[in-house]
């Protein structure tokens, strides 16, 4: 997995560790969850604190099929209220995205110092209860948790 911001300038060694950690941490937990619900998609959030301890934000318990979108927008206000806070200094959401023709799990990880990816990870079920997940493909996004707010500035002319 090669982690780069930019084209200008490469993720330091402990920043790619915090991103690889925190990504695995999500998948597992998806991994575990997926056997209570296989009727649509699974949210799972975490972050990273500034102690370095991985903490998941907790979500809905079970949802009904109607509020999967409102449960993902409460999961993302949650992680954009503690990254914005500066407890965590790298957040990810996690998704597990089931279909007929090929599952994936989707992650999005972001860090405070501007690096953002998406990994995607196709999900095959070996048998019940039990999925296997292939190599990931990941890609460079632009960032929404960790971005700094502007001041407004009125204009009392």
């Amino acid at each position: 997995m090669d982690l780069c911001l930019g084209r200008r300038r490469a993720l330091s060694q402990h920043l790619t560790e915090e991103i690889r950690s925190l990504s695995s941490h999500l998948e597992e937990s998806l991994k575990l969850d997926f056997v209570h619900s296989l009727d649509g998609p699974i949210y799972k959030a975490a972050g990273t604190t500034r102690l370095e301890k991985i903490e998941m934000i907790p979500g809905p318990v079970r949802s009904r099929k109607k509020n999967r979108l409102l449960d993902y927008q409460k999961l993302e206000e949650s992680l954009i209220i503690r990254a914005r806070g500066n407890k965590y200094t790298s957040a990810g959401i996690a998704t597990f995205l089931p279909s007929k023709s090929g599952s994936q799990i989707e992650i999005r990880i972001e860090h405070e110092k501007g690096a953002a990816f998406l990994l995607t990870i196709p999900v095959r079920y070996k048998r019940l209860g039990c999925l296997s997940t292939g190599e990931p493909a990941m890609k460079s996004t632009t960032i929404l948790w960790f971005i700094k707010e502007c001041p407004i500035a009125l204009n009392t002319v």
